[in-house]
């Protein structure tokens, strides 16, 4: 699994520096559509002060002693005008390197690690009761589903987390142990 961590600029700048060779040759239509997308994580990743209640978080993978950036998301915390605290993430990306090959497990490994950093985050430094992650395609929906059907049935076919278009809402992470 990844671990899910804020960057800041100087982060982000890494992480560019890791995926750009992998935007070239084939890809080069990849990195003009992620172009504006980039663009506006890096400008987030630049404020200073950083936003308490949103920003860019990495997840990253520190086997081998390197650090290596599989992929990013935006995440924001209690919107205005909304009742209550809630984790948000968004623009789930994956390191260019996955475009053409990303098999099942490592798709499901990255969305485990989505899931279970937003919970983390939401208890404890982003405190809230609920999450909600948006799931880009019916492709992430169907591991998604497939990872929260499995954890169903480790909650003894309880759970509090529920889907509503593309978006998997984890109504209460008290009820979930990610420890």
């Amino acid at each position: 699994m990844f671990k899910l961590a804020r960057i800041d600029l100087a982060g982000f700048k890494d992480l560019l520096t890791q995926w750009e060779p992998h935007f070239d040759g084939d890809s080069g239509l990849l990195y003009d559509h992620c172009r504006p997308f980039l663009d506006h994580a890096e400008r987030i990743c630049g404020e200073k002060p950083q936003d308490p209640t949103y920003g860019i978080w990495a997840l990253i993978d520190e086997n081998g002693g390197k650090k290596t950036y599989e992929g990013f998301t935006h995440i924001n915390h209690k919107l205005p005008r909304t009742p209550h605290a809630e984790v948000r993430l968004v623009w789930n990306a994956l390191h260019p390197r996955y475009e053409n090959e990303l098999k099942p497990e490592t798709l499901a490994q990255f969305t485990v690690s989505y899931i279970v950093g937003a919970i983390k985050l939401a208890k404890g430094d982003l405190l809230a009761q609920s999450v909600r992650i948006y799931l880009g395609n019916a492709t992430d929906r169907s591991y998604a589903q497939g990872i929260v059907a499995s954890m169903k049935s480790e909650m003894n076919g309880t759970s509090p987390i529920e889907f509503a278009g593309n978006w998997l809402h984890i109504v209460d992470v008290t009820k979930i142990d990610v420890s």
